[in-house]
């Protein structure tokens, strides 16, 4: 059986993802917490490993958040506070929602900073100047080889879309741990 979901609204995404669980299972009033607490803190995981790590900071930025909407229900949310989380997510300029490359606002050009580039390897990796160190070579640029760069427009980039695709991933994975919770609850019928 396939399931489409609807990514763009999440309170349509919550209440799809509930009448599925309605659906398959009779006996599913309500997700218990164990279930809630312990599929969150799984697929955060996964986000977590999953998430560029240029820097890393987007991933250690990824946090669950518990919340008691109303009375009888639990809900887990999983996301950052960063902001550029989300052009990651769903890209800019001609890949992203827009789909219009970006271009200045107040400026005749965008401008931006990046290390000059020496060559490239056989493999394909970039090759930049480096700074002598004691133990020798290390790809870190020096101040002076870093070079401006002007553009009069750029088309941004590519959708990484993370979070949605482990999301649909984790879903079956999810109603087993819902399954498994009720077990527990009702003594294993």
């Amino acid at each position: 059986m396939k399931i489409d979901f609807d990514w763009n609204d999440p309170n349509r995404l919550l209440r799809q993802v509930h009448d599925e669980l309605r659906r398959r299972g009779d006996a599913i009033r309500a997700v218990p917490e164990s279930a809630v607490r312990a599929g969150a803190f799984e697929l955060l995981a996964q986000i977590k490993q999953a998430l560029p790590k240029k820097t890393s900071t987007l991933a250690r930025s990824a946090t669950v958040r518990f919340e008691r909407p109303e009375a009888g229900s639990f809900l887990a949310r999983i996301g950052t506070h960063l902001p550029y989380a989300a052009y990651i997510e769903y890209g800019t300029g001609i890949f992203g929602p827009r789909q219009r490359p970006i271009v200045p606002v107040r400026a005749r050009a965008l401008r931006w900073f990046a290390p000059l580039q020496i060559g490239m390897t056989g493999d394909g990796k970039t090759v930049y100047r480096s700074a002598k160190t004691r133990s020798g070579q290390t790809t870190v640029a020096r101040k002076a080889e870093i070079a401006a760069i002007f553009r009069r427009s750029v088309r941004g980039m590519k959708p990484r879309p993370v979070w949605r695709e482990q999301t649909a991933k984790f879903l079956p994975r999810y109603v087993y741990l819902i399954q498994r919770e009720l077990r527990k609850e009702t003594g294993g019928r």
